[in-house]
């Protein structure tokens, strides 16, 4: 199966082969400038440094994605003010996924009411959508970011015509994976989900095993999920954490899903 097909599929809530990987896809899945060459360096790859998009996040190297086996290729582009539909038309049969980013949660709740965003923000959104929508490839599909806890915002989401979740911060309030994907699951993929707070950073190899593994468990069954860690790696993460991350993401993420 092709990354392409795994990833259809996935975004389908069919299962794939396995469950597809997202490193440097898009702008929260990629790793601060420093751990990158780290990283470059220990696997062997010469002229480590990659493009910095901003101080905090930077693309990652095409060889690291096809070490690690990501199913993802970002297309970084802004639309210009004028004449845009020009080059949706350009780029529209290519793209799969487009990435909207709203950032609606703080760690313990949304900083907004829903009467607020229902107000303001979810006419907006359903509008963007269906205009991107009228000059993309029929069957592509919006993933929308939005940080911190934003578990009683999802049902809006959907709504709105979005189709997946990211980064799914799993350590802000209400965002119990087991929870998401048995009230949301049918309706929209979850993307990410491996935490970066305090599993990555501070815990063991098994401590990442695990918590890869308990993801996997909760969210990969029937497809709908793509596995990714929650944003940015940052530069304390140790190396042998990332590497176990992807070790455990291809041991565990095979269907069907026995873990």
């Amino acid at each position: 199966m092709t990354s392409r097909e795994r990833v259809i599929r996935a975004l389908n809530h069919r299962e794939p082969d396995r469950v597809p990987i997202d490193q440097g896809g898009h702008g929260a899945t990629t790793m601060n400038k420093f751990v990158h060459k780290k990283l470059m360096s220990y696997l062997g790859y010469n002229n480590g440094d990659a493009p910095v998009m901003d101080l905090l996040q930077q693309y990652v190297d095409e060889r690291l994605r096809k070490h690690f086996g990501s199913d993802f290729r970002p297309l970084w582009w802004r639309a210009p003010k004028k004449r845009p539909d020009e080059h949706f038309r350009a780029v529209g049969e290519y793209v799969d996924v487009v990435c909207l980013g709203d950032d609606f949660g703080m760690e313990c709740s949304p900083w907004m009411s829903l009467e607020l965003y229902r107000k303001y923000f979810n006419p907006r959104e359903k509008e963007l959508c269906a205009y991107i929508r009228g000059r993309i490839r029929s069957g592509a599909k919006f993933l929308l970011h939005s940080c911190g806890s934003v578990y009683q915002f999802i049902r809006e989401f959907i709504d709105v015509g979005i189709n997946a979740l990211t980064p799914l911060q799993v350590s802000a309030k209400d965002m119990e994976t087991d929870k998401l994907k048995r009230e949301y699951g049918k309706d929209i993929t979850f993307w990410g989900g491996i935490d970066t707070q305090r599993v990555l950073p501070f815990g063991s190899t098994k401590d990442v095993e695990e918590e890869v593994k308990r993801r996997i468990r909760d969210l990969a069954p029937g497809g709908g999920y793509v596995l990714a860690q929650v944003h940015n790696i940052q530069p304390g993460v140790p190396l042998e954490n990332i590497l176990r991350m992807y070790e455990a993401s291809k041991k565990y993420g095979m269907y069907p899903i026995n873990c």
